[in-house]
């Protein structure tokens, strides 16, 4: 042998002791995820224990994944590095090596799939390495196992994954903030069991705690400390989520109140309250039902143009809700403990159509009992219950329109809670004679203008009492009840979009719409027939409704009106609710969503109905 081979043997063999070294020589394993996009990602074919994969980035790096299964749970080991792609194969050098590999070191050959020789590849023969496999069902991040997409156990997860990174992940199929942070909620609501603490006070979680709980599941998470979790996971949006510490009430613990946290979000848009620590319902609740059952420690939360005192708070009714958006109906007396004599009266400041009540103990909802002796009495707009009381203490659960409970508690004592016969006492006198523009209730009549100055009233009944309509025959249909609620909602001009019209094409099947100009009258009749748990249509123009529901020729207010656009041989048209009809115009009176952009009270010409539909009997 000569001494130049003799070199050249000796250089070889070096150079393979030292890649074993590096190879069988482990570091820490590499938290930071590759910063560009997957070109290819590759699958060994010779690893039948565990899955393998190597992802290729167009930025000529690589990550080496192999995912074990250890007592039931799913860890990772990772190596990246860089590849050199030339002459048709591919070269991998590992920067830092967390475990060896016979990947590393040699050429491995191009053709769809990835071969150990050139010959191999060229006749693409049966022994392939790393096959090709889809960026769709394995490009996920790294902490993630790709066949189940569960998130892995390794024992530093907890200290090394990126929690903005894993927030990422787990809303990449939302597209605006709203939609992501209802996402990220359900997925922490979902996996674990928020509880009310009986604490004094709270303490700002560390990051590590804020990990800690976002990666936990099957466990019990505190509600205070739910709202620092969320307001921690959206501080890099464009939401501003503000944690609001104070003390909330509840039927389950009806004479005490207890320390929480509750959030607002704010945008540029918009400002709303949530505490999904007692469910989605509590999401964008507004103020002034919010001061019912939560009190902020800093009066400015409150966003009421005038603040409630602890004292008041703890005066006012327990209110818990079963929907979102709800409808809540003023009551006199708006009290948490009433004193009676025999009776106790509730004045309700709009028609009810469902009433359910109940009494209980005052500790458990299950205690509860029907109670069947009461009377209710509508008129002027307004609802009278009455409900004799035996006891010397009476607790009552009220559950009104299936939107909501009131729990309050009913005391003997000599004289009567005075607030509903002031109200009464402070009504103008009737007129001695009819006027202009008179309203009519409770065989009593008073100018518009006397209504308007004694009664708060909303743009809703404002605009039933413009188009002549009597509120007591029109709200009570649950479907006219359900759309008023959303009574002056609006499409935005310009390149803006009102998230509720969008939330309208989304909870009816519509997700591909992204913009509040597109028509909405449909969907939004679609949406509000879907919390009402009625059929709608899976299209979304106005004329699928002549396909649903009953056929009607005599319309009353709760029935659908579907009116031609353009033509009738069109195929445009528009869908409302039929309220009423203007015999001196020959026009139907109409309460429906985009009826100049906006959610109100409009006129259509009777030649233009195609016909009436009854989606719900009542």
């Amino acid at each position: 042998m000569s001494c130049l081979n003799l070199k050249i043997k000796i250089m070889k063999t070096f150079a393979l002791i030292l890649l074993s070294l590096i190879i069988n020589h482990s570091f820490a394993m590499n938290w930071t995820s590759i910063q560009s996009k997957v070109r290819y990602i590759y699958q060994f074919t010779n690893n039948e224990k565990h899955l393998e994969i190597v992802k290729l980035f167009e930025n000529n790096q690589f990550e080496h994944l192999v995912y074990s299964k250890v007592n039931g749970d799913f860890i990772v080991n990772r190596n990246i590095g860089d590849y050199v792609f030339s002459k048709n194969s591919y070269v991998f050098q590992p920067d830092e090596i967390n475990f060896p590999s016979s990947l590393y070191g040699k050429s491995f050959f191009y053709n769809g799939d990835l071969y150990e020789t050139k010959f191999q590849s060229k006749f693409q023969m049966s022994k392939v390495i790393l096959k090709k496999v889809s960026n769709y069902k394995f490009n996920k991040p790294f902490f993630i196992y790709p066949i189940t997409n569960e998130l892995i156990s390794n024992s530093d997860l907890e200290e090394k994954i990126d929690l903005d990174e894993y927030t990422s992940y787990l809303t990449r199929f939302d597209v605006t903030d709203d939609q992501k942070l209802l996402s990220i909620i359900n997925y922490l609501t979902t996996n674990n069991e928020i509880k009310l603490d009986d604490l004094l006070s709270t303490y700002k979680l560390t990051e590590r705690e804020i990990k800690n709980i976002t990666l936990s599941k099957n466990r019990e998470i505190s509600s205070w400390k739910l709202a620092q979790v969320i307001q921690r996971l959206f501080s890099k949006t464009s939401l501003k989520i503000t944690c609001i510490n104070g003390v909330v009430k509840s039927s389950k613990h009806f004479d005490s109140k207890r320390i929480h946290e509750w959030f607002i979000i704010e945008d540029h848009q918009t400002k709303k309250i949530c505490d999904p620590a007692l469910g989605m319902q509590w999401m964008d609740v507004p103020p002034e039902i919010m001061i019912m059952t939560h009190f902020p420690m800093d009066s400015k939360y409150q966003c009421l143009e005038k603040s409630v005192t602890l004292k008041e708070f703890e005066s006012l009714p327990i209110i818990e809700l079963n929907n979102r958006n709800i409808n809540y109906i003023t009551m006199l007396p708006s009290l948490k403990q009433i004193e009676v004599k025999n009776e106790l009266k509730l004045l309700f400041n709009t028609g009810i159509y469902k009433l359910d009540l109940h009494s209980w103990n005052g500790l458990d909802e299950n205690s509860k009992s029907l109670i069947q002796n009461y009377t209710s009495v509508s008129s002027g707009g307004k609802t009278l219950i009455t409900i004799p009381v035996q006891d010397e203490r009476l607790n009552i659960m009220l559950e009104v329109n299936n939107e909501y409970f009131i729990f309050l508690e009913a005391v003997k004592s000599n004289v009567d809670n005075s607030e509903i016969a002031n109200f009464y006492n402070d009504l103008p006198q009737s007129h001695s004679k009819k006027v202009n523009n008179v309203y009519s209730s409770d065989n009593k009549i008073y100018t518009k203008n006397e209504i308007l100055s004694t009664v708060k009233i909303t743009a809703f009944d404002k605009d039933l009492m413009n188009f002549n309509l009597l509120k007591d025959e029109i709200v009570t249909h649950p479907l006219v009840n359900f759309v008023s609620r959303y009574y002056g909602i609006s499409d935005i001009p310009g390149n803006l979009n009102n998230q509720k019209v969008l939330m309208f094409f989304k909870e009816t099947g519509h997700k591909d719409v992204k913009d509040d100009e597109t028509s909405w009258c449909s969907v939004f009749i679609a949406y509000c027939a879907k919390e009402l748990n009625q059929k709608y249509p899976k299209s979304a123009t106005a004329r699928s409704w002549l396909d649903l529901g009953v056929k009607v020729s005599d319309p009353v207010p709760g029935d659908l009106v579907i009116f031609w656009r353009e033509s009738p041989n069109s195929w445009k048209g528009h869908v409302g609710i039929f309220i009423g009809y203007d015999s001196n115009t020959n026009e139907i009176i109409t309460l429906g969503g985009n009826q100049d952009d906006m959610v109100k009270i409009k006129k259509y010409s009777a030649n233009q109905v195609l016909g009436y539909r009854r989606i719900m009997e009542f």
